[in-house]
């Protein structure tokens, strides 16, 4: 329930897989990155942008491109 309304939060979003990958490419193509470049740069900790570092904070390695 949500507390500021009082009533019920019953709308839930669902993704698949495919579009959140869809997603995530287009992120990263914004970014002018590929994932393996974000990667590396997560590995290293030092991201090319602010953009850059909050993508990877948002996905991770949770994703498979």
């Amino acid at each position: 329930m949500d507390e500021r309304t009082g009533r019920e939060d019953d709308q839930h979003i669902v993704w698949t897989a495919e579009e959140i990958q869809a997603v995530v490419r287009h992120e990263l193509k914004e970014l002018g990155l590929t994932y393996e470049e974000l990667r590396d740069q997560a590995r290293r900790r030092d991201f090319s942008s602010a953009q850059a570092n909050s993508l990877w904070a948002l996905i991770g390695d949770a994703v498979d491109l």
